[in-house]
């Protein structure tokens, strides 16, 4: 099943959340 997912996953989901975070904020300082 899907349930335990790797930790590489998981950490490319934290990075892409975290990623996105960043260019919203910088899309609405500009």
């Amino acid at each position: 099943t899907e349930i335990h997912t790797p930790g590489i996953y998981v950490d490319r989901v934290i990075q892409g959340t975290f990623e996105k975070r960043i260019e919203q904020r910088t899309v609405r300082k500009s």
